[in-house]
């Protein structure tokens, strides 16, 4: 699940685009992701919160709900040939090591559901928690894009 940004963060997003910036300025200036200036600026001016504009979302993809449509992008994304190896190299780096994904989890300093989901091939971890992960199994790294 994505950390909710600061208010001094949304405060700043929200002027920087007011002021003219486009999303990617914004996004270099303010140290966030594009997605992240997207839902505090365009976004916002469609829908009143994220959950909102997911449920649209899933409607127009003929979804019953949001949470039946992520599921979906879930299961397609573990699909996904670099999911897979990501997932295959975290299972096989803590079977070697003989530790848990949870021990991974705090080594890397996320929670144990967020490594849960890497492992699984669900979500793709960052660049930079990649590297530690790499890191804590004793693994050369290779950015993600390295692993295609």
């Amino acid at each position: 699940m994505a950390n909710r940004l600061p208010q001094e963060k949304i405060d700043l997003i929200e002027s920087f685009y007011a002021e003219g910036y486009s999303q990617k300025e914004i996004a270099a200036k303010t140290g966030v992701s594009k997605s992240a200036v997207y839902n505090h600026t365009l976004l916002r001016e469609r829908f009143d919160s994220v959950s909102e504009y997911r449920e649209e979302l899933a409607r127009r993809k003929r979804f019953k709900s949001a949470l039946r449509y992520e599921n979906d992008l879930a299961e397609k994304r573990q699909q996904n040939p670099l999911y897979k190896r990501v997932g295959k190299l975290i299972k096989t780096g803590v079977r070697k090591k003989q530790k848990s994904q949870s021990w991974l989890a705090k080594r890397v300093g996320v929670t144990r559901q967020v490594m849960s989901s890497y492992a699984r091939a669900r979500t793709l971890p960052p660049n930079k928690v990649f590297r530690k992960i790499c890191s804590a199994l004793e693994l050369p790294y290779k950015t993600l894009d390295d692993l295609l």
